[in-house]
């Protein structure tokens, strides 16, 4: 499975949409990944979900990082609370965060890295988008396990 993530701006909101782009992997073709959804339905819950992650500033861009808070190059961001959504994992799944930057808390902005509403906005979506990918990529992983060579017929020779 492929998933695109699109980001927009729009009259002050930005947005992240992730989706579904294609079926099928190395091992599955497109038809046998849609079968799978199909046989075994499964839902991304919000609530399963922690989004926060640690963030940097790559010249002008936030981007998660996997190095240790100092509060001077590198800081956690989490989300703003999110109800609780469940998406179906198909071929119509579509996780989507919007915020609009001029209500972010002006706390929000540490002035070493997030630096202004418009990067704390970047630094969420990007949040949003790395979680729920993390997250469908290891509810497929788990999924693809279930029975990946049961279905089929076979000959016995007696």
């Amino acid at each position: 499975m492929d998933l695109k993530i699109t980001n927009n701006i729009d009259n002050n909101i930005f947005s992240t949409h992730v989706t579904v782009d294609a079926l099928g992997t190395e091992q599955l073709s497109e038809d046998e990944e849609r079968e799978l959804i199909s046989n075994f339905p499964v839902k991304l819950a919000y609530r399963n979900l922690k989004f926060a992650k640690n963030i940097k500033i790559n010249g002008t861009v936030p981007e998660i990082t996997d190095e240790e808070v100092d509060n001077t190059s590198v800081v956690s961001v989490s989300l703003p609370a999110l109800s609780n959504k469940e998406i179906f994992i198909n071929e119509e799944f579509d996780a989507y965060y919007k915020i609009d930057y001029t209500k972010i808390s002006p706390a929000v902005i540490d002035g070493k890295v997030i630096t202004s509403r418009e990067i704390a906005s970047q630094a969420y979506c990007l949040i949003f988008s790395q979680v729920i990918c993390d997250a469908v990529r290891d509810i497929m992983d788990e999924l693809r396990k279930k029975a990946p060579a049961f279905e089929g017929e076979s000959i016995v020779s007696v």
